[in-house]
């Protein structure tokens, strides 16, 4: 029988490029860093659209305040000096406007004035963009945190050595994508300006409403008011004023009590449109404004993120 001898092969070794097994592992360890932070990340957003609730009240209880006030402007609608203003505006060659100039001047200092109610929604987003910030500023310090105390992820992320470091990086990579998407400078949600958003989130809102109200973005922006920039919700403040001494004129007979019924109604009704809008005339509030620019932020942070964090070479 003949012996078959077989010749016993050596192992084959397969050796593997230094540079690419290091680009891998780097790969890995950015994976790594990025499951530890991405549930913070969630958290942020939700911290972000909670707080539009707690800004968005703000506004409601301006004008629940200012309800308060308005048995005291029905007063002065009823009493003899506005009877006075409203006999001598009959009188042949007399003042017209003046009654109605009376009504409008009393509700400004009784109820509250276009500036006030200008300042009320303008406050408001302002304390909105403000609360963004902390959150992305507490949201940063945690992240940085969390991978400092993970060597295996701090040594691929060289950003993480000082906070200002990685918040500058940030703020960075946020405004590059901000300018390559052609942001609108007014509502730069790259840079969150607050008083810049604020005013152009109070001016939207404020021209959306006024052409609920059946005013129309033409007249808004050449009325004698000014440009758009002047306008806003203060605006609105004057349309409804005018709207309340129309009604008041025609109801002047009426008893205090139901004018004073009649103004809260009509408060009440603005109230929600200024903060929720009208789906049914596609009219957007404030809560809808805030909820837009919560969610333009989320996409700018999340992409800036994960470009610190996953892309190599970018925290370079």
């Amino acid at each position: 029988m003949r012996q078959i001898l077989t010749k016993t092969r050596a192992p084959v070794v397969t050796t593997v490029d230094p540079a690419t097994k290091q680009k891998h592992d780097e790969e890995e360890r950015r994976k790594i860093a990025w499951k530890i932070v991405a549930p913070r990340i969630e958290i942020a957003q939700e911290e972000a659209l909670k707080a539009i609730d707690t800004r968005t009240q703000e506004v409601g209880d301006f004008f629940a305040e200012r309800q308060k006030r308005v048995p005291a402007y029905a007063e002065r609608v009823l009493s003899f000096r506005s009877k006075w203003e409203l006999g001598k505006s009959k009188i042949p060659g007399a003042d017209k406007d003046a009654h109605t100039r009376f009504l409008r001047e009393e509700f400004s200092k009784i109820v509250f004035s276009q500036a006030e109610l200008g300042q009320a929604v303008t406050g408001a987003a302002e304390d909105y963009v403000r609360d963004v910030q902390a959150i992305e500023n507490a949201l940063l310090v945690n992240i940085r945190a969390d991978l400092k105390d993970m060597p295996e992820c701090a040594a691929v992320l060289p950003d993480l050595k000082t906070e200002a470091l990685f918040h500058d990086r940030f703020a960075r990579i946020v405004a590059g994508f901000s300018e390559k998407a052609g942001t609108d400078v007014k509502v730069d949600v790259g840079r969150i300006v607050g008083s810049e958003i604020a005013t152009a989130i109070t001016i939207r809102v404020g021209i959306a409403v006024a052409e609920n109200l059946g005013v129309s973005s033409v007249i808004l922006g050449t009325g004698t008011a000014g440009s758009l920039e002047t306008l806003g919700v203060s605006f609105v403040a004057g349309i409804i004023v005018d709207q309340i001494v129309g009604w008041i004129i025609g109801w002047y007979d009426k008893p205090e009590v139901e004018i004073s019924k009649k103004l809260s109604a009509e408060l009440d009704e603005l109230s929600t449109l200024i903060v929720s809008g009208d789906e049914k005339n596609k009219t957007r509030g404030l809560k809808q404004e805030l909820e837009a620019l919560a969610e333009r932020r989320k996409l700018l942070r999340d992409d800036a993120l994960r470009e610190m964090i996953l892309q190599p070479g970018a925290s370079q």
